[in-house]
């Protein structure tokens, strides 16, 4: 049996460990296809796998966490609009970032109503044009944000050339975007981690490779980070280069190999 490796947003879902060694051979003296061990991050379809459920959760709490940062921006009785988009409303992982900031409103701050999700794109000057309408069509909200990279690049943009007084933010880390925050242009954005993500799920399969090490079962957060004025200047030296990102992501990773079960948890947890 294989082993499925998972990556989601915030975490690593690890399904099956229990597989055969990576040094199966059939009976022609080939590799057995069954005992091939594939990795898959930050996937957009779990239809092959019985983890569709989970994935979902994963993006989901994703959203809770954008959202718990911009509800701290927000007076404890604040009213309104907040305005969501999604450049890509059939794209489930973004959708689902959606979700969860929708839910987290509604149990927080349920005075605030969240507007959208509106389509914005996921092209640059199309996303661009998608939000510069939303705003004209929505004033007076208290936020704009999306779910994309592309969405905090095109809010900064428009709430500069507007002098707008309401917060913009979104995910992903485009470096136009960092330096908005860094500029107090945008409040925040969420950084999914996908780097140190892509490193541990390549530093096991490595391992069991080269060295027949079990994959461990269950599923494997990273972790994930709220990016605002406290951090964005350590981010933006980190993203600097791959060998920046490297001796940034090295220590943490050290960190979370030196005790596993500190971040890996049973799959039924996830759901």
């Amino acid at each position: 049996m294989r082993t499925k490796l998972l990556l989601p947003c915030l975490c690593i879902l690890l399904l099956l460990a229990a597989c055969s060694s990576s040094n199966a051979s059939s009976s022609t003296g080939k590799k057995d296809p069954s005992s091939i061990h594939v990795a898959f991050v930050a996937p957009t379809s779990s239809q092959d796998f019985a983890v569709e459920e989970a994935n979902g959760a994963r993006y989901a709490a994703a959203g809770k966490l954008f959202a718990d940062e911009l509800i701290s921006k927000l007076p404890a009785n604040a009213s309104g609009n907040v305005v969501l988009g999604v450049p890509g409303l059939g794209t489930p992982p973004l959708v689902q970032r959606g979700q969860g900031v929708v839910e987290e409103f509604k149990a927080k701050l349920p005075n605030v109503k969240v507007v959208g999700p509106f389509n914005t794109d996921g092209v640059q000057t199309v996303n661009f044009n998608e939000w510069n309408n939303i705003v004209k069509a929505h004033p007076g909200a208290l936020a704009y944000f999306g779910t994309g990279n592309n969405d905090a690049v095109s809010l900064a943009k428009i709430k500069e050339s507007n002098h707008g007084n309401y917060l913009t933010g979104g995910f992903d880390l485009e470096t136009s975007s960092l330096q908005a925050v860094a500029s107090g242009v945008n409040f925040a954005l969420l950084d999914p981690e996908h780097f140190l993500k892509g490193y541990i799920a390549m530093k096991l399969l490595i391992e069991h490779a080269l060295n027949n090490k079990a994959i461990p079962e269950g599923w494997w957060n990273p972790g994930s980070l709220i990016v605002n004025q406290g951090n964005v200047e350590q981010v933006l030296k980190r993203q600097e280069s791959l060998s920046t990102r490297g001796a940034f992501f090295q220590p943490i990773a050290d960190a979370e190999f030196a005790d596993p079960s500190k971040y890996i948890q049973p799959l039924s947890t996830a759901k």
